[in-house]
């Protein structure tokens, strides 16, 4: 199942797929049932912070940790 929900794009793989990744967060070789992309813009990142700490923080407010 793929959703849209902006400005969040998950794919539900179903049951759960060793895969590679190399996202912030979660990265490596792991195991997931879900993929997340989230679309980012300037505005989201200023020089100061922490794009992990950042991405962690809307991915667990998204219910997506």
């Amino acid at each position: 199942m793929i959703r849209l929900d902006p400005p969040w794009l998950v794919v539900d793989l179903g049951r759960p797929h060793r895969v590679a990744s190399w996202a912030v967060v979660g990265g490596g070789l792991v195991v997931a049932r879900r993929v997340a992309w989230r679309q980012v813009r300037h505005a989201d990142l200023p020089p100061d912070r922490d794009p992990a700490a950042w991405l962690a923080e809307e991915l667990a407010e998204a219910g997506l940790d």
